[in-house]
């Protein structure tokens, strides 16, 4: 059985193999935008790094060589339901060689990790085969959270990209609590290794080249654990914390909720957003807002009992939700909070993403 991660919408297999050997090349078609060329060299990187043949790209199709062709074409990217798809693609391997072909370049991408997939388990032997494929869900995205624990470095982000990109992952979320050099916060970041704008600005361009959506994921409610402990910040906490509270994980994950009776709170997550944002391509911008269940609980329990705390976390979410937009971008944010009151979401803008988690424990069957 072939195994190919997500399982293509049509696989047909075929009799017979095809071994490629140094007399093959990796050709593009004329009509390949200039893009391809990487991948291109995905696939000779791949080829040799689980067989130990070397392929020569080429773009001359005149006396072609046997090998790997890649290809544009319209027909590519309509499916067998006669509907337009731009991440489609058509593969299809014979004795002869290989063509990989779509309509769009997203879709020739698919079709060159699908490949890769394969060369991954069967090296330069290759099962002769057909596919037409396209992905059910347009955003297939993983959530990165590198707060909590050691902040990756360079190397492993780039290696989280390339395994996100073979699998067909197009979004990864980058989520920070405090672990980004923000200007003029050093007292919260001062005892870790953050990340800079220049990081930021190489691994945004290492996903964009590799079809993946950077998103910024920032805690713009909840979660602000070591913001909140600073002597500068520890006002803005919704629950007033003992000075000299030892560390627990617990404590991180439960507690840390900002003031949202307090307008220097929002001027913070304002200061926040708008130093972060610049730094992707992506029109997306994650607030996250969750889990915050301090809210109302300590210094806006005044305003809590008189609206209520569920009122209190729809105004803030729409007061970040706003200014987001206000820069040029389109707010997401978890609804597990909001979940408590869904008709509390059309007090929302039309536009904000609500996302959803589901947990499954060891002992539960996965979904």
């Amino acid at each position: 059985m072939i195994r190919i991660l997500p399982r293509p919408q049509h696989i047909e297999e075929r009799e017979g193999r095809l071994l490629l050997d140094y007399h093959c090349r990796i050709t593009m078609d004329s009509s390949c935008p200039s893009e391809v060329f990487f991948y291109a060299s995905q696939l000779a990187e791949q080829l040799k790094k689980s067989s130990g043949i070397e392929l020569l790209i080429d773009r001359r199709t005149s006396g072609a060589h046997k090998g790997i062709v890649l290809c544009m074409s319209e027909e590519a990217g309509i499916t067998r339901e006669n509907k337009k798809e731009k991440e489609a693609y058509r593969l299809e391997i014979t004795p002869e060689g290989v063509t990989v072909c779509a309509a769009e370049k997203e879709g020739l991408f698919n079709g060159v990790q699908t490949l890769r997939q394969l060369i991954i388990q069967y090296g330069s032997s290759l099962p002769c085969l057909y596919i037409e494929d396209y992905p059910e869900l347009s955003v297939r995205g993983w959530f990165m959270d590198v707060t909590r624990g050691r902040i990756p470095k360079m190397t492993y982000l780039k290696e989280l990209a390339d395994r996100c990109s073979l699998y067909k992952i197009n979004q990864l979320h980058l989520y920070i609590e405090h672990t980004f050099l923000f200007d003029g916060l050093s007292e919260v970041w001062r005892d870790d290794t953050p990340l800079t704008a220049q990081d930021i600005l190489e691994f945004d361009a290492y996903c964009a080249e590799r079809n993946i959506e950077l998103v910024p994921s920032v805690a713009t409610f909840g979660h602000l654990y070591k913001v909140l402990r600073t002597k500068t910040f520890h006002e803005l906490s919704e629950v007033e914390e003992a000075e000299g509270t030892a560390f627990s994980f617990y404590e991180r994950m439960c507690h840390h909720t900002l003031n949202s009776t307090d307008d220097r709170a929002y001027e913070l997550v304002c200061r926040l957003i708008d130093e972060y944002s610049p730094l992707f391509r992506s029109n997306l911008f994650n607030i996250n807002c969750d889990e915050t269940f301090d809210l109302g609980r300590g210094r806006g329990k005044e305003r809590a009992d008189e609206i209520g705390s569920h009122v209190m976390y729809v105004q803030w979410v729409n007061r970040v939700c706003e200014h987001v937009k206000a820069i040029g971008k389109r707010p997401m944010f978890w609804g597990d909070i909001i979940a408590a009151h869904p008709e509390a979401i059309k007090e929302l803008p039309e536009d904000v993403i609500c996302m959803t988690w589901i947990i499954v424990r060891h002992h539960e069957k996965s979904m």
